[in-house]
């Protein structure tokens, strides 16, 4: 299954990438402001909040960690679940 055309998860990276823009703006930061301070690149930061790149989980917990933003892997929207279980 390739994730990047599934629209579920395209749908949780935009959320996730909307919520680290906001939270970022928040504590008025810039964008090149996190990128530098993670050893990022700025396009990197960008696209990861416009939920169009496909990041791994220590990038997410990384840039969350800095963000001071709360993440909770056990949850998983219900419309993801039912999608889940229909494939077993």
């Amino acid at each position: 299954m390739k994730y990047k055309k599934d629209p579920f998860v395209f749908e949780a990276r935009t959320e996730i990438g909307l919520l680290i823009r906001e939270r970022r703006k928040k504590l008025n930061l810039t964008q090149s402001e996190v990128s530098k301070a993670l050893n990022m690149r700025h396009a990197q930061i960008s696209i990861i909040e416009s939920g169009k790149e496909n990041y791994t989980i220590d990038k997410l917990i990384e840039l969350c960690s800095y963000l001071d933003i709360k993440i909770n892997l056990h949850y998983i929207p219900e419309h993801l679940q039912i999608r889940i279980r229909k494939k077993k």
